[in-house]
């Protein structure tokens, strides 16, 4: 009896003795509870019915008071929250109209940033994103280019030559150029239909802007010292003929081509 009652003390004063370290690890494994506002809620049940299906793009979204009756809230909740959905890209709210699903995509918000994100980076990384990413993108656009991509393809190309062809007789109309320059490669970038390298060329289109500027500037004052000169014919041209054709390794010494040179930051900041 008396070793029983001595046991019992032991395991009496090992708890006292081990209590805080107990309480320690309880605190440890509790995980705060976050309240969620009603608004918040609202825009959560609606981009579940969005992603789920339920309301496709395109689809007008019941008026804010049948909303509110069927998540039991207000009106002035409804409101806000499609506010928010508003806000974020999901939904757009014609005056007069009603609120409907709209197409969501980053480069609406990357190319609203992306000065103000990529203000630091360097012309070199630029190039490597380049060659990264729009290589990559011909590739994917040689495997099955479609009439009508290709049409729009080479209609950038001829608007791209014909404000070349100006800029190099008159020296005027640079930044026409540039645009026409982007404008090209970014179609490309729509033709791999792959989303994601679309949305990180807009998410870098500042940046690659202020590196396909410096690069016209700096080929054009080399090749008027003699120092740069382009195989024969244009490498948009050669680019565009190998895309048509299928040509993925042609396409990539092409592209390397079209970046291999190099401006250095302090070229053509003009």
């Amino acid at each position: 009896m008396m070793k029983q009652y001595r046991e019992i003390v032991v395991g009496i004063q090992y708890i006292f003795d081990n209590s805080e370290q107990v309480n320690d690890m309880s605190k440890k494994d509790i995980i705060p509870i976050k309240r969620i506002s009603m608004v918040d809620q609202v825009v959560h049940e609606i981009k579940n019915a969005i992603m789920n299906g339920e309301w496709k793009v395109g689809c007008k979204l019941p008026a804010e008071a049948d909303l509110a009756k069927m998540y039991g809230v207000n009106r002035l909740t409804v409101r806000l929250a499609l506010q928010k959905l508003s806000s974020i890209g999901i939904i757009e709210t014609q005056i007069g109209e009603g609120s409907f699903v709209r197409s969501f995509s980053f480069s609406n918000y990357m190319e609203a940033v992306s000065d103000i994100y990529l203000t630091k980076q360097k012309i070199d990384e630029t190039w490597a994103l380049r060659r990264l990413i729009e290589i990559e993108c011909a590739t994917l656009a040689c495997e099955n280019p479609g009439n009508e991509e290709l049409t729009v393809l080479k209609s950038k190309m001829e608007k791209y030559l014909q404000l070349r062809d100006s800029y190099i007789t008159t020296g005027e109309g640079l930044e026409d150029l540039v645009e026409a320059d982007m404008d090209f490669h970014y179609q490309i970038c729509i033709m791999s239909h792959n989303n994601l390298y679309r949305d990180i060329y807009k998410l870098t289109w500042m940046l690659i802007r202020t590196h396909v500027k410096n690069l016209l500037t700096k080929r054009d004052a080399m090749s008027k010292q003699h120092l740069y000169f382009e195989p024969d014919g244009d490498l948009h041209v050669l680019l565009y003929k190998a895309i048509a054709a299928h040509d993925k390794e042609t396409c990539k010494k092409i592209y390397i081509q079209i970046l291999d040179t190099k401006p250095s930051a302090e070229s053509a900041d003009t």
